[in-house]
């Protein structure tokens, strides 16, 4: 008895939190970036832990029905949890349901990750009792991670500030050549090729000596690192107006990871010679771009560190 009673009353709620200072690990525009650090707190965060049975999950229901708001992007993510029971199962079945009747959007998380057999039996459970089959394939995500981009993207969506645009526009918005003059523009332009990938072509592999930096038109790019038993593990990801490739550019050293189109996919591809060019040939257009890619890694050093110490005191 007095165990059950410890039980009962330890929280299953791991981590909660908004998601203004907190993000996936896309790397967007800072147009983009900025939406996202004034809407984000749209983006709920419920990380579960523990055991989700009768005695602990009905605290969890009062409590997610008081914070969220209307049309919140809430994330169940299930990674620490170690066993469910039917009442719990039923509880993530309600709190979906809630979310809805405010006209949120729901997502699954850690599902499908690797892990114990706790961690399958808790999988097929869900399955077994149907309330995996609440969800849309759209909505259930290996890892928060992946959940959290989808938040995102659903949330810029709906701000309606996507737009397409021409190779000129997208290295003119571009945090490297942003600064750059009208004059200073067309004088860079002309190194640059466009480059088309499908989706699931490598852009570049890990080992290759590729000596292009590249910035993205239209479409998203993964990088990857392969871990133990060759099982590939999702860095970052880049989307429209973001650029990746410089680290090797700038120590002319081997790529360390994969790049993949996730999507059908133009690029603009400058190469190291050619930037080598323009460093002799136009100093000041060359310390612009080394400013641009200075400020652009101090942005994102900056929002990582806010998210780090926000989840620190969760």
């Amino acid at each position: 008895a007095l165990l059950l009673y410890e039980l009962i009353q330890q929280s299953v709620v791991y981590k909660k939190y908004r998601c203004s200072h907190f993000r996936s690990r896309v790397r967007r525009s800072p147009e983009e970036d900025k939406i996202l650090e004034e809407h984000g707190n749209k983006i709920l965060v419920y990380e579960l832990g523990g055991n989700l049975f009768f005695g602990t999950t009905d605290k969890l229901l009062s409590e997610v029905e008081s914070e969220i708001k209307e049309k919140d992007m809430v994330i169940i993510d299930l990674k620490h949890v170690r066993h469910i029971d039917i009442t719990g199962a039923k509880i993530i079945h309600q709190i979906t349901n809630s979310i809805k009747a405010v006209g949120g959007e729901v997502y699954i998380s850690s599902l499908k990750e690797r892990a114990s057999d706790e961690k399958i039996n808790v999988q097929q459970y869900l399955k077994d009792l149907d309330v995996i089959q609440a969800f849309d394939k759209s909505q259930i995500f290996d890892n928060l991670n992946f959940a959290l981009e989808k938040a995102e993207e659903s949330l810029l969506d709906k701000q309606n500030i996507r737009k397409e645009n021409n190779d000129e526009i997208t290295l003119q918005i571009s945090p490297l050549f942003c600064r750059l003059s009208d004059n200073e523009f067309q004088v860079i332009k002309p190194y640059f090729k466009h480059l088309n990938f499908s989706a699931g072509q490598k852009v570049f592999s890990k080992g290759e000596t590729s000596n292009c930096l590249y910035v993205i038109v239209k479409g998203k790019v993964a990088i990857e690192a392969t871990g133990g038993e060759k099982e590939k593990t999702r860095l970052s990801t880049f989307t429209q107006g973001s650029f990746f490739g410089e680290t090797a550019v700038i120590n002319k050293n081997y790529r360390e990871t994969d790049a993949l189109a996730i999507e059908k996919t133009s690029l603009l591809a400058l190469e190291s010679s050619d930037l080598e060019i323009i460093e002799n040939e136009q100093k000041s257009i060359a310390n612009k771009i080394l400013l641009g890619l200075i400020l652009n890694l101090s942005e994102h050093l900056r929002v990582t560190n806010e998210s780090l110490i926000k989840l620190e005191s969760v």
